[in-house]
């Protein structure tokens, strides 16, 4: 009989042997620590829905996000593109069409009936819009990118429910550079450096 084989089975096997305990390995802890870290981040994400403040930053993003869609879609169809703020719906609409007042144009009324629209969230509204030219006093004001990606400079006041809670989206007309402030940010007018206004 060879030495190999006096050797009982169970002490052939390399390693600690757990004797049945169950435990955790440092990689095993590493992966769970992992999991709950991205856990928590989505959860911190989707705060931004819960709270009045998350609620305002979240329609400040998505505003800005369309500003800048509304300019890149004028220059790359070599269209104008129209936004309209609508301040009774504390709503607004992004279009390729022109509505107004004026003779054969489509109203406004006509607007809210057909044009997609992005209404703001709950407890959020429009508060106002000023631009280089004035402040915004109708109901509804419009402003349109060119082919050039240009527009008139404005500001759009978002407010909170909360006193001190505003948000400013800042729109540059000559770069399409577009800003958001987490406050209140005055308007800051060049209009009377520009001629003719």
């Amino acid at each position: 009989m060879s030495r190999q084989a006096a050797i009982p089975e169970h002490s052939r096997h390399s390693g600690p042997h757990r004797g049945g305990q169950a435990g955790f390995t440092l990689v095993e802890l590493l992966i769970v620590l992992t999991i709950l870290v991205v856990a928590s981040g989505f959860v911190i994400m989707n705060l931004d829905g819960v709270t009045s403040e998350g609620r305002l930053r979240s329609a400040g993003r998505d505003l800005a996000n369309h500003l800048k869609y509304a300019r890149g879609f004028a220059i790359v169809t070599g269209k104008p593109m129209y936004m309209y703020y609508d301040r009774d719906e504390s709503a607004y609409y992004l279009t390729r069409c022109y509505y107004g007042e004026e003779r054969g144009a489509p109203r406004h009324e006509e607007l809210r009936t057909v044009e997609h629209r992005w209404d703001l969230p709950r407890g959020i509204r429009l508060h106002s819009v000023v631009s280089t030219i004035k402040t915004a006093e109708r109901f509804i004001e419009r402003f349109d990118f060119t082919p050039f990606g240009a527009s008139v400079s404005h500001s759009v006041f978002l407010k909170g429910p909360d006193e001190d809670e505003w948000l400013t989206v800042e729109v540059n007309g000559l770069t399409g550079h577009v800003a958001i402030h987490k406050y209140y940010k005055e308007f800051d007018s060049v209009a009377e450096t520009l001629p003719g206004l």
